[in-house]
């Protein structure tokens, strides 16, 4: 299997240049939106390449897709998934998940929770 990271950067370039504009060198510390100008489209087409190319969706249950803003978020979910991580060895991190989307709608969290739950 290839390297996943370099998958990811393979990945992200093809779909920026897709929509017909330079693909610049991939870096991790690049925000899909802000610095690559993907649209939340563009991101999706991404993760579905991904999961049929890794065979894995960290996405299901081991990390919320609002908090993939970088391709190094984005690595890291899928080196999560591919290590084997569960949902419930990432519970922490996924309380605090989403604790920070429910912050960013300007919903408390407990409420969150309960309508999740």
């Amino acid at each position: 299997m290839q390297n996943p990271e370099q998958l990811i950067h393979f990945v992200v370039r093809r779909i920026i240049e897709q929509k017909g504009q330079p693909a610049p060198t991939i870096e991790n510390h690049q925000r899909l939106t802000a610095d690559l100008g993907l649209e939340s489209l563009d991101v999706a087409k991404v993760v579905a390449v991904l999961e049929v190319e890794l065979e894995v969706d960290p996405f299901a249950q081991l990390v919320a897709i609002t908090d993939v803003r970088t391709v190094g978020d984005l690595a890291e979910a899928y080196r999560r998934a591919l290590a084997g991580e569960t949902a419930a060895t990432a519970e922490p991190a996924l309380d605090a998940s989403r604790q920070r989307a429910a912050a960013r709608r300007g919903a408390p969290a407990a409420q969150d929770a309960q309508s999740e739950g």
